[in-house]
Parts: C-alpha cells; structure tokens; sequence
C-alpha cells in the first residue's frame, strides 16, 4: 500500500518562537526553579498570535511540531527527568481575557488556580514533555510533541519537574512551534 498523504513543513510560513527576547511572545525561562511545591517550579507565556505569526498567508497551520531548547549550569538533571509544557488556547489577545487553568497570558510565574499546578495544568492542552538527560552547561535540544491550535491566540505553561534549576542565561532556551500542513500526494 502506498503512502497517498503526509505532512510537512508548511511553505512560507514562519516558526512561532517564545524565548525571553526577539522570539514570537516572551517567557522569562533564567533560573527556573525545580518544581519543590504545587506553586513553584513554572512559568508561563505571553500569548502569541497563531494565524498570523505561523502561516505567511493569515491561516493558521494544520498541525505544529513543538520542539525545544533548555540549558543546566553547573549541576546536571536527573537523567530521564521531564520539563512538561502545555497550551493555553485563547480567542483573544489581551492578556488577562479568555485563559484557561489559571493563566494570565502573560510572561510570569505560574501557579494555577490557587497554588495548584498539578490540577490546573490538567486544564491545559498538555503538548509532551522533554526529557533530560545528565548533562550540564551544554544545550540539549529535543522534540516536545505535535499539537493542532483551536484558537488564534495562546500560550504556554513550562513546568521544570527535572530536579535542577534551569541556566540563569535567557540565551539557550526556547520553545519552537514549527507549521506542518496535510500535502496529498498527486501521483
């Protein structure tokens, strides 16, 4: 049987960046504490606008591959250990309008609903986990997981469960969504 359908890179469109500067929409990533409590150990983003920002044509992409960068100073991960993201879908752009499992939308620190992490994060659309490797002071680059967005806007909740604090530099640290599209095979 032959393969009729894939996905692939979306032609044109550009990649939705949230790192701390010069991405799509900011998260402040510096020193992430390990997750110790319910309310500690995640942050999440400004929104970002999902149709214009990732197609080039004013249509959002099908389906977005999540990938991302994180960094460890001086002491490693437990090997195996996860930093957990998930999505906040919105219809709107401002900030403090239509958020789900206690977001704000905007760049802050993340505790839920009330200093609940572990069950408002269940009211996200939860995209994977990276998972770490004993390894520190180098960049560890890694798929996350694929997600298709149901609204415009959103953003995202990071949550370090790796048992280390994350690099105190902004630099080496991002969340990528790349647009894939359905391209049917015309053979």
């Amino acid at each position: 049987m032959a393969i009729n359908a894939a996905f692939r890179q979306k032609a044109g469109a550009s990649d939705i960046v949230f790192k701390a500067s010069g991405g799509s929409a900011a998260i402040t990533l510096a020193s992430l504490a390990n997750t110790t409590s319910d309310s500690t150990g995640a942050r999440e983003s400004a929104k970002a606008d999902f149709q214009v920002l990732g197609s080039g044509s004013d249509s959002a992409a099908q389906l977005y591959e999540v990938s991302a960068i994180f960094d460890w100073l001086t002491t490693a991960p437990t090997s195996g250990a996860t930093v957990e993201i998930y999505f906040n879908p919105s219809n709107s752009a401002t900030a403090g309008t239509d958020n789900q499992g206690g977001c704000t939308g905007a760049d802050a620190g993340y505790t839920g609903s009330t200093n609940d992490i572990s069950i408002a994060t269940r009211r996200l659309i939860y995209i994977g986990s990276f998972v770490a490797s004993a390894l520190a002071g180098a960049d560890i680059k890694g798929i996350v997981g694929y997600i298709q967005i149901p609204t415009r806007y959103g953003s995202i909740v990071v949550w370090n469960k790796s048992g280390r604090l994350l690099h105190s530099t902004e630099g080496n640290k991002e969340i990528r969504f790349r647009p894939v599209d359905y391209v049917g095979d015309t053979a």
